[in-house]
């Protein structure tokens, strides 16, 4: 059995053993937290292991359903690696940041941590139909999450949540099914489908990349397919909505690199007015709507927009500098959403709010939280030195090189953003104390830490890019070079 076998054993069988043995709740969440630390130790070894590699490292391969072509093959790269780590340490941090978590315990840290065994074998899928069996099942565990712990609306959120994105999983199986029979290969082998992309005329490339666009797009979410992410944000518990945005919404843009582009090289070339038309609009109207918000989760919420239609940008230019600005912009946004949501999830937790006109002067009651907060959103607006700012420079300059002077539409987000960013603190943070803040107490331990190691890594990956970019640059360079 490889790293990444084991990688999703180890949480597989915590989740069993917290379900079927009768454990205290001391006893399971310590079964949770070494179930979730064991991937991470292994999502840092492959790391350190990993070099620079020509393909794919730590590659599993066994026949499955043999007579339709499907096998289990998994493997990882420089495109992978980033978000099987960031899924792997924010799902340690959430066990953590949960530690105190009263209401049914059990079924709780189980769903995280069969949540994590998903989503590691989305980022190391290598055969079409496991990928797609595993971008399924992270459905149902996110599903519970929300309609169980969630807030007033969880059953609408939840059952929102599960319709945009199963039917969006509905559209890239159909899009999966035309490529499998056209190919002529008898094999979802993601390697052999690539080979064998030249029997793939170019009308059943454009059709069959629309198919997968709208797929991916509904995960990501971008305009006009986002109308779930704000009600599943802003009702889901604090766990769940930084997986929701941290992971979750990383999948869409991940498959469009990793399959979409290899397998469709002519559709997507087609497609880029499209992917550039959506991509301005999601970037302006996500942050215009920030400027409205009176809940800091949902503004939050809406900020995700906004980014991710600056990594369908990247994407956009099908450029060596976009597509890695692009990839740095998931892992960045990652880390980010991770630090506002959970210092969102802080202050509600003390104060029972989450309006903003509610919450002047909390910075003097909560100073951990003000500080964690402040960082936050001081990397969401692109903070030289800190990690958005490494990913949104070379998405901003492939654009331009590009698309020329139409960068000026998208770029006028670094105002809106730091509009929207510098208001939310100024309101929430500072100012007199409001008789609701005056009664705050700031956040403990359990959840402090988790928050301050992201601030930290923030600002480790914004001033140390060259950590992470080689990966990334390595792997783009062989996924463009079949376009």
């Amino acid at each position: 059995m490889g790293p990444i076998s084991l990688m999703m054993l180890v949480p597989f069988l915590g989740a069993l053993a917290i379900l079927l043995w009768e454990l205290d709740e001391r006893r399971l969440r310590q079964v949770a937290l070494i179930a979730t630390a064991v991937p991470l130790g292994i999502s840092l070894y492959m790391w350190a292991a990993v070099g620079l590699p020509e393909g794919y490292e730590f590659l599993e391969h066994y026949p499955w359903i043999e007579s339709l072509g499907m096998s289990y093959k998994v493997g990882v790269d420089g495109l992978s690696l980033p978000m099987v780590f960031l899924t792997t340490l924010l799902t340690f941090l959430v066990v953590v940041y949960s530690w105190e978590e009263r209401e049914r315990p059990r079924q709780y840290f189980s769903l995280f941590l069969l949540l994590e065994v998903s989503l590691i074998g989305v980022f190391t899928a290598l055969d079409l139909f496991l990928f797609y069996v595993f971008w399924e099942f992270v459905l149902v565990p996110m599903y519970f999450i929300i309609g169980i712990w969630g807030g007033p609306r969880k059953e609408y959120a939840a059952i929102k949540f599960f319709i945009y994105t199963f039917a969006g999983s509905v559209l890239m199986l159909v899009g999966f099914m035309a490529i499998y029979f056209a190919s002529g290969t008898g094999s979802f082998d993601l390697e052999r489908l690539i080979e064998a992309r030249e029997q793939l005329t170019l009308g059943l490339q454009v059709l069959t990349f629309a198919a997968l666009f709208v797929g991916f797009a509904v995960k990501m979410p971008v305009v006009p397919l986002h109308t779930w992410l704000p009600d599943a944000h802003v009702e889901a518990p604090t766990a769940g909505s930084v997986l929701l945005a941290a992971v979750l919404l990383k999948m869409g843009s991940y498959g469009l690199i990793r399959i979409a582009l290899p397998l469709l090289p002519q559709g997507a070339e087609r497609f880029v007015p499209v992917m550039l038309a959506i991509a301005i609009l999601s970037i302006l109207y996500g942050a215009m709507v920030c400027l409205a918000q009176r809940d800091l989760k949902r503004l939050i919420a809406y900020s995700s927009i906004s980014h991710m239609g600056v990594v369908l940008l990247g994407i956009a230019t099908l450029s060596q500098l976009g597509t890695v600005g692009a990839v740095y912009m998931m892992f960045a946004h990652g880390l980010i959403s991770a630090i506002l949501f959970m210092a969102c999830g802080s202050i509600q937790h003390a104060l029972g709010t989450r309006l903003i006109e509610r919450l002047g002067g909390l910075a003097l009651r909560m100073p951990r939280v003000g500080v964690i907060i402040t960082s936050g959103f001081l990397a969401g607006l692109g903070l030289p030195g800190m990690v958005q700012f490494a990913a949104e420079v070379p998405v901003f300059l492939a654009t331009y090189g590009k698309f020329g002077l139409l960068l000026a539409l998208p770029i006028l987000t670094v105002v809106l953003t730091a509009g929207y960013a510098l208001w939310a603190v100024a309101r929430a943070m500072h100012g007199p104390i409001s008789p609701l803040s005056s009664q705050a107490h700031d956040a403990p331990g359990y959840e402090f830490w988790p928050m301050l190691l992201l601030v930290a890594l923030t600002v480790l990956f914004g001033s140390a890019p060259a950590l992470l970019v080689p990966l990334i640059d390595r792997s783009v360079e062989a996924i463009l070079a079949l376009l």
